[in-house]
């Protein structure tokens, strides 16, 4: 019965990826700027999906927080790198501003305060965020040629957020969760398709016909969830719904055209991308095809006796149908590079037939890219990269030489540049040199310190009896990232004082957080100073297990 309903709520649980954001594209006439569809739109929930707060989803799902906090808890040092992720970069970041503003003068809408920042990633690519900050990643500065394209690139991040286009890492992170739970899902159904009925002494037991067959599908389906993880982070951060996407191509080419920029640089942006794209949408693609092979095999094998049989078989056609219902309306939802690009040349031919004569805007951009300070700090910040990747391979030796070019540049004193002498430091057991790294780093560049940053400063500063150190990190912490996130530092903090019941309060304003992965630092750092609860009436719960109201959701 418990497998029955098991697999009755998984086979469920996969339709709810049907439920993706769709703006209802009708025929456009004209220009989209001058078409009702370009007005800007509430940010809107990701999805109404009521299996996206169920337990047993989380359970499919896996271990793992859709929205989990990075950065508390690491072991690998270098894992504490690859999070500081952004960099300034002052020169440049005036000139994107001026482009910025060039564009946005032409939307005839309320304009939301956008800022643009610099993200230490080569990948080819640029990110919004609900917060309305674009990130250009450093291997898009690099890989752009002219200010039509840097253009094109701000004014499509820059148009999902004037047409208030849904949070897109967010909804991507509850897609992903349900996917994970469909490879699951394949598991489950192929080991209850496999149960055969067979009897045991005066009774009838459950048991896997044939094991070898069983295992080797879950294997096989394993294995190609790992192929998600093959797929760029450029990938999943830049494939919003089709008709989001679709607009935001048009309304960016409608604001480099009224700007006066080549709407071509648009067109050369998306081709860049399909470039650099490649081999991962294949991945993708062939991840697809094993998962709806292999759940159309699970669930057409037979096997299953007596009652369960007639029980869960509608819950296998469900899941059937379902399964192939997910890649289906995956493939419908997610916008291909080459699939933009063509329609972007037909829009362009349509609506801009003399501005697509313009010839870009090369020399302007070469200047600001490698000349002066600004192409330095980029340089420095490939160095720093350079850097990451060798402390991950365990070459200190490499990483260090690499790190004594950076300190002669101009990013010497940035968040990223200080973090790397901070683990090299850690790492050779200089701790004090370690903490005077960072002592060097302008207040501004404090922004850009991850969790992970924080964990590593406060947690070395309390073993060296620093408190006023640690306090002062704290309070820097908070102001960035927010007091709950910073909570389980805050605990620590507070217990190296003594201070207890000031732990136990912080410990207390934890338990309303969200993340199923800040709960669990919490509960670390507060130890054997948790405070005394009532033990629940439930008896599943004292188990550690859901009452059957929170398993289905209700």
């Amino acid at each position: 019965m418990r497998k029955e309903m098991t697999l009755a709520i998984a086979c469920s649980l996969l339709i709810g990826c049907q439920q993706m954001p769709s703006t209802g594209n009708v025929p456009l006439e004209g220009k989209f700027i001058d078409s009702p569809r370009a007005r800007p739109l509430a940010l809107q929930p990701v999805t109404n999906s009521p299996w996206l707060n169920n337990a047993l989803v989380d359970r499919l799902a896996g271990a793992s927080d859709p929205d989990e906090i990075r950065g508390f808890g690491k072991v690998d040092l270098t894992e504490q790198m690859a999070q500081v992720e952004s960099f300034q970069v002052p020169e440049l970041q005036v000139y994107c501003d001026q482009v910025l503003s060039r564009l946005l003068v032409h939307w005839p809408h309320a304009k939301p305060d956008i800022k643009v920042r610099f993200s230490a990633s080569e990948s080819f690519g640029a990110r919004a965020t609900a917060e309305n900050v674009i990130y250009l990643n450093l291997g898009t500065l690099q890989a752009i040629e002219s200010e039509d394209e840097l253009a094109a690139m701000l004014g499509h991040e820059a148009a999902h957020l004037l047409l208030g286009h849904l949070d897109r890492e967010h909804f991507f992170n509850q897609q992903k969760k349900l996917l994970d739970a469909s490879v699951t899902a394949v598991s489950l159904g192929v080991t209850v398709a496999g149960l055969e009925s067979q009897k045991s002494g005066t009774s009838r037991k459950l048991v896997v016909g044939d094991p070898d067959a069983v295992g080797k599908t879950i294997v096989q389906s394993s294995l190609s969830g790992t192929l998600l993880k093959a797929v760029s982070d450029n990938f999943w951060n830049s494939s919003w719904t089709r008709a989001q996407e679709d607009e935001a191509d048009l309304l960016s080419v409608d604001l480099l055209s009224r700007a006066g920029y080549s709407p071509r640089g648009a067109v050369h942006g998306i081709q860049r991308l399909q470039s650099f794209e490649g081999s991962n949408v294949s991945q993708l693609q062939r991840y697809q095809a094993m998962q709806k092979q292999l759940f159309s095999q699970a669930m057409q094998k037979k096997g299953i006796g007596g009652l369960l049989e007639q029980g869960i078989q509608s819950g296998v056609t469900a899941a059937q149908l379902a399964a192939v219902d997910v890649w289906t309306d995956f493939g419908k939802t997610h916008q291909l590079p080459a699939q933009r690009e063509e329609a972007l040349m037909r829009y362009i031919a349509s609506e801009y037939r003399s501005e697509r004569r313009r010839s870009p805007q090369l020399a302007s951009y070469q200047r600001q890219l490698l000349g002066g300070q600004s192409g330095k700090i980029l340089a420095g910040q490939v160095l720093i990269n350079r850097a990451t990747k060798a402390l991950d391979k365990g070459d200190l030796s490499e990483a260090r030489q690499l790190a004594k070019e950076v300190a002669s540049g101009p990013a010497a004193r940035s968040m990223r540049a200080q973090t790397l002498q901070f683990v090299l430091a850690v790492q050779q057991r200089r701790y004090k040199d370690a903490l005077a790294n960072l002592e060097q780093v302008p207040e501004s560049e404090w922004q850009y310190a991850s969790l992970s940053s924080y964990d590593q400063i406060i947690t070395l500063s309390l073993s060296l009896d620093r408190q006023a150190q640690a306090e002062r990190y704290l309070q820097r912490g908070q102001a960035h990232w927010g007091n709950q996130l910073m909570t389980p530092l805050e605990i620590s903090v507070h217990l190296q004082s003594e201070r207890v019941v000031q732990a136990q309060q912080a410990y207390q304003s934890c338990q309303s957080a969200t993340s199923k992965g800040l709960l669990a630092q919490c509960e670390s750092a507060i130890g054997r100073f948790k405070p005394q609860q009532q033990a629940p009436a439930n008896p599943l719960q004292q188990l550690g297990l859901p009452s059957m109201g929170k398993l289905l959701g209700s």
